[in-house]
């Protein structure tokens, strides 16, 4: 399906980007950046991350924070699932602002009328929570080079068995913990297919978000699910299995 939405990508990673950091030090990292704990991730890490074999088309083992656990967190008071959502997203590009020259063409419009999860996405993250228990989360993952290419709407077509698109919180979390994957305009930029944007907020939610790099640093932005894109690849996220 959409087969056509596909065009040749000579685009890939930047020098600097070696693949992912040791997963103790992402896990590190996100704790530290969102105050969340680290109980049962690392006895996920230690106890039966080992055990485990990267999945299929995975580049690597990635941190990302629970989306429950940030709004448990720092947004106690927000119960709704969809606001929950937005505030936690929101807040992974705040972070990112913090960090580095940071561009949000889209603030204000993250709202639960206007910005969800694909129903792959939320079906992944309703198992990886009964997988694991604890505030950060790992999976496998890659940063946007097997899709490359391949419109949003392609990418969620080709994604098989444990593969699922990468939300805003997952794929802002792994730029967090690697800066280096994006500092040039000739990066391969990351589409985030596992959200849906309705930029004219009219129940279409033909969107996505996408992380680019523009006037000397990051950009959030959203494009058309069926527009492909050689300087774009969709990031994808692997439960583990």
């Amino acid at each position: 399906t959409f087969a056509n939405e596909e065009v040749e990508s000579s685009y890939t990673y930047p020098e600097g980007y070696k693949g992912p950091e040791p997963i103790a030090e992402q896990v590190d990292a996100l704790a530290k950046i969102f105050g969340l704990s680290l109980g049962y991730t690392s006895d996920f890490v230690e106890k039966v991350l080992s055990q485990l074999k990267l999945p299929q088309g995975a580049e690597g083992w990635f941190a990302i924070p629970s989306v429950g656990a940030l709004a448990s967190r720092l947004f106690p008071k927000v119960k709704d699932p969809g606001e929950r959502l937005c505030a936690a997203s929101n807040l992974v590009l705040a972070k990112i602002g913090e960090s580095r020259t940071f561009h949000n063409y889209r603030e204000g419009q993250l709202m639960p009328n206007r910005f969800r999860l694909n129903a792959r996405t939320a079906h992944a993250l309703d198992l990886l929570a009964e997988q694991q228990k604890g505030d950060i989360w790992i999976v496998g993952a890659s940063f946007g080079k097997p899709h490359a290419g391949r419109s949003v709407r392609r990418a969620r077509e080709v994604f098989v068995g444990p593969e699922f698109g990468g939300h805003t919180v997952a794929v802002g979390s792994m730029l967090l913990t690697h800066p280096e994957r994006l500092v040039s305009f000739d990066d391969l930029w990351m589409d985030v297919p596992g959200d849906e944007f309705d930029p004219l907020a009219d129940g279409s939610f033909d969107g996505a978000p996408c992380f680019g790099f523009s006037v000397g640093g990051v950009r959030f932005d959203a494009g058309w699910v069926d527009g492909p894109c050689g300087g774009c690849g969709s990031v994808s996220l692997f439960l583990p299995q």
